[in-house]
């Protein structure tokens, strides 16, 4: 039987997230020290992980019951040391998850202008930590106007109003310190754009290229699915999922402009993935697809292993 693929037991059991959380945190814990910031990226991720579960009840991206999307971006974060010590990222990535969240919620709605004030409040943090996300918003405006339809003069107030108000918050606590400088470092953040040079892509190293190629592998297969299937989903549905397609798109762009932010950008590559490889996984069951999900698990946590091995070679040889 079609639906008895190894694929589907897994995007319908409800051992998959319980794994994946428990295969994440395993691999936090063995890929090098604890530390703070390695901690703080688990809160982070644990957060994100409760957000995602919500996230998907919310919008039905799926037409069954799975929680593949919360698992792919568990399995995702965790096989990936590199993030397992980028507060910056892993913080960016929950509040563009909230972005999200609130956006999504805001489809056709006739009185919108909560929801895209709170979405535009989460996306105003991102932005503070990493200013350059300010490049971001005409996008999402773009959403908003053709796949949201929630775009209107009111929700275009709530939302410049959403942008500025933690900017507004912060630079009143800096200017009750006095602090004018990181004001002006902000400012400069913003309004000059740093070119990349070679020596920015050459220092990508391959455990990162390796975790790039993965996503962005899956992730094209798994949009050109959703683009070519769309019409099985509801019309909400579909218009959400050519929003996150959109948005993978940007980030990509970002990360070609920017790849010494190229941690930052993996991560919320990673997350708005997610939901379109679980699309994929979960609503596919032939053969090849069967093979694929197989191989990009032995891939995801060949990437993993790597890292421990790296890891433990010094110890190993102290024996």
């Amino acid at each position: 039987m079609r639906n008895n693929r190894f694929q589907n037991k897994v995007a319908t059991s409800g051992f998959t997230l319980p794994v994946a959380a428990l295969v994440a945190t395993l691999l936090w814990a063995a890929i090098g020290p604890m530390s703070q910031a390695k901690v703080y990226c688990w809160i982070c991720c644990a957060l994100c992980s409760y957000l995602l579960v919500e996230f998907n009840n919310a919008n039905a991206l799926l037409r069954i019951r799975s929680r593949l999307t919360t698992s792919t971006f568990l399995f995702g974060i965790g096989c990936f040391p590199f993030l397992h010590e980028a507060p910056e990222a892993l913080s960016v990535s929950f509040f563009m998850l909230g972005c999200y969240y609130f956006l999504f919620r805001s489809y056709q709605g006739s009185n919108s202008s909560s929801n895209i004030y709170h979405a535009f409040v989460s996306l105003g943090i991102a932005c503070l930590i990493h200013p350059l996300l300010l490049y971001f918003v005409p996008f999402v405006y773009w959403s908003m106007s053709v796949y949201l339809r929630s775009f209107s003069f009111k929700a275009f107030c709530a939302s410049l109003l959403g942008i500025f108000t933690p900017f507004w918050f912060y630079s009143a606590y800096l200017i009750y310190l006095q602090d004018y400088n990181r004001i002006t470092d902000l400012l400069q953040k913003i309004l000059l754009f740093r070119f990349p040079s070679w020596n920015d892509y050459l220092s990508i190293d391959i455990s990162r290229l390796s975790a790039f190629l993965l996503i962005f592998i899956l992730g094209l297969i798994s949009s050109i699915h959703a683009l070519k299937t769309s019409y099985n989903d509801k019309i909400r549905t579909r218009m959400q999922f050519y929003t996150l397609i959109l948005f993978e798109t940007v980030i990509l762009l970002f990360m070609l402009a920017q790849p010494q932010e190229f941690d930052l950008y993996m991560a919320l590559l990673t997350l708005t993935s997610a939901p379109v490889i679980a699309h994929f996984f979960a609503l596919t069951s032939y053969r090849i697809t069967n093979l694929l999900f197989v191989f990009s698990i032995f891939i995801y946590l060949f990437i993993a292993l790597s890292s421990v091995w790296t890891n433990y070679l010094p110890l190993l040889q102290i024996f």
